[in-house]
């Protein structure tokens, strides 16, 4: 018999309740444990190639039209989701935003965590955030170097995982969608630096935002490869970084100097010059 913490012989109605329903939901969930998430539905769009101003304007343009959102459910170990989904803009398909649709059942899993601690830790599942994002393993690759993809930010968020929520999102977990191994990660919200709602920070600002966010990364022997703007959210007062597939881990502190200031430099320029053409098609305010 499970014990709860309380220790009446013989238990009040209330409690042998609680103990029938906890070790109910422990045999359900030993059913389920290694289950893996199965999501429905397939929405793909069309993904642009260039990187150049121009087509940074038009994925801008297209972000804004992307919200089409598809009805989706998916069992992620012992919880079966109904949820609705968006690809997060045009230029990341294999990326899903979900939202959520709460349910009776998670609210009272809910409640009987505030009675039974250990049940948030062993099913995080149940303790979802309502926004969650579903990154896939690519397929516009050769299916070696999707493979080496996944498998390096895979990685890069188990090294991470004492700076998740704080530099880099939380990652719940390793599913399946739609075939393809996905990363659970949670949606941080803020804005994209490659946006012009992100693009309000002057050079030394961001400089400084970058420097802070990098070095924290190489305190677990990270270094983000891939200096771009959309790598980067503004988070607050904070920048959180996204995209670990191109990551490099253990490299020497001189390389990784080099490596990160070089990245640093090429990504402010980039910034300056999406600024200067957001401001020409009026997106941001003149300085």
């Amino acid at each position: 018999m499970l014990n709860v913490g309380l220790s009446f012989e013989p238990p009040e109605p209330r409690v042998r309740h609680l103990r029938d329903l906890t070790h109910t939901f422990g045999l359900i969930c030993e059913q389920w444990k290694e289950r893996p998430i199965e999501i429905g539905g397939n929405h793909s769009i069309l993904a642009l190639d260039s990187v150049d101003l121009e087509n940074q304007a038009l994925r801008y343009e297209q972000e804004i039209d992307v919200g089409d959102w598809m009805n989706q459910s998916f069992r992620f170990r012992t919880r079966l989701v109904s949820a609705t989904s968006t690809p997060v803009d045009s230029h990341h398909p294999d990326v899903l935003r979900l939202r959520l649709n709460p349910s009776r059942t998670a609210y009272l899993i809910g409640w009987l965590a505030t009675l039974v601690p250990w049940i948030k830790s062993g099913f995080p599942e149940w303790f979802l955030a309502p926004n969650v994002i579903i990154k896939r393993e690519k397929t516009d690759q050769e299916a070696v170097i999707a493979k080496e993809l996944f498998d390096t930010e895979t990685q890069a968020y188990e090294r991470l995982k004492d700076l998740q929520g704080l530099v880099v999102p939380i990652c719940y977990g390793q599913v399946r969608c739609n075939g393809r191994r996905a990363l659970v990660l949670q949606d941080v919200g803020g804005v994209s630096v490659a946006e012009p709602a992100g693009a309000t920070l002057n050079l030394e600002e961001l400089s400084r935002l970058l420097q802070e966010c990098c070095h924290a990364l190489r305190g677990f022997g990270v270094h983000q490869s891939d200096f771009q703007c959309g790598n980067f959210r503004l988070v607050g007062s904070k920048l959180m970084a996204l995209d670990f597939e191109m990551a490099e881990f253990d490299l020497s502190e001189d390389d990784s100097a080099f490596f990160t200031a070089t990245g640093i430099s090429h990504l402010l320029s980039a910034y300056q010059r999406s600024r200067a053409f957001f401001r020409g098609e009026g997106w941001l305010e003149a300085a």
